[in-house]
């Protein structure tokens, strides 16, 4: 099955167009557009977080188990390449606001259903010697919490997400 998405309903690109596509390989051949590199990982990583949409709703969710995949697998939303060491952007709570309507066909589990399904991945993954931390599923539904009122809380401060 295809990954399908859509930015239809995504205000910022409604108010900013130019920003929803960026060309590559400029220059060479293989010029061409693409989705910008911050929406495509969203798409992307929509796969593993389970969460088929970017909504008010979900904003939570989404950031908190994309959080978790930073903590645990070293997740970044993308790096930067300057010609001697990479930049990581890390997903904030501003950049999920900012998709709010993004959308895709990925079906959205509940937060018990993924935390049960990440936590038997990261136990095969340990007893196969792929993975030295051991989650449990309530170690991830604790982290998911914590994540999820961070999220709330960067709204309480505007300092924590970039104003």
């Amino acid at each position: 099955m295809s990954l399908n998405w859509s930015t239809e309903k995504v205000k910022y690109f409604k108010d900013h167009p130019d920003e929803l596509w960026t060309r590559i390989n400029v220059g060479k051949p293989h010029e061409q557009e693409d989705l910008n590199t911050e929406t495509k990982s969203l798409v992307f990583g929509s796969m593993a977080l389970g969460v088929g949409a970017i909504t008010y709703k979900s904003a939570p969710d989404y950031y908190a188990r994309w959080k978790f995949f930073e903590k645990y697998d070293n997740f970044y939303l993308y790096g930067t390449w300057d010609g001697e060491e990479t930049t990581y952007t890390y997903l904030t709570p501003q950049i999920v606001v900012k998709h709010f309507g993004l959308g895709t066909n990925v079906s959205t589990e509940s937060e018990s259903v993924w935390a049960k399904r990440i936590a038997k991945n990261y136990a095969q993954d340990h007893a196969k010697g792929y993975r030295d931390t051991l989650v449990t599923e309530n170690e991830i539904k604790a982290f998911l919490r914590k994540a999820k009122q961070e999220f709330e809380d960067s709204f309480n401060n505007p300092q924590q997400i970039g104003e």
